[in-house]
């Protein structure tokens, strides 16, 4: 990848000033193919956690109750999906989200420890600004908004 941008850098058509721009849009159609591939797969993987009965982690047996939204924010930006919830003698649980290792709100790990690094170096604003120009969604505080896989 890098060998490919110094070469667009010293194309004479793309040049250096558009050369930015040309990254961010790279990184946006690169971003927005990983947002569909995400989506495709945790809707694969709803099909293999949908039963008429589930276990609790005490050993309960849950009856499936219906489908619901989760909301994954990650990368790629938000991610919606649906997935099946058991309930019963006052607990409820989602197979997939523990399955696929979907954390109970809040961001990816990927995505939180890239804000973190990031805001090491940056000021709140400046992380904000970059943000919104990179990438999508404006989920830069779906970890503190109590969001989440829910």
């Amino acid at each position: 990848m890098r060998r490919l941008l110094e070469r667009v850098g010293h194309c004479r058509v793309v040049g250096p000033r558009l050369l930015p721009r040309l990254i961010r849009l790279v990184l946006k159609k690169v971003l927005t193919i990983g947002c569909e591939a995400m989506k495709a797969f945790f809707a694969m993987q709803a099909r293999y956690f949908h039963w008429s009965t589930a276990a609790s982690p005490d050993g309960l047996v849950l009856r499936y109750s219906d489908e619901r939204r989760g909301l994954f924010y990650s990368i790629f930006g938000h991610i919606e999906f649906k997935r099946s919830y058991y309930c019963g003698a006052g607990c409820g649980i989602f197979p997939m989200d523990a399955a696929v290792n979907l954390p109970p709100k809040g961001a990816s790990d990927l995505h939180r420890m890239m804000f973190e690094e990031l805001s090491l170096s940056m000021s709140y604003e400046d992380l904000h600004g970059v943000h919104g120009q990179v990438f999508p969604g404006g989920y830069l505080n779906a970890g503190r908004s109590g969001g989440g896989a829910h």
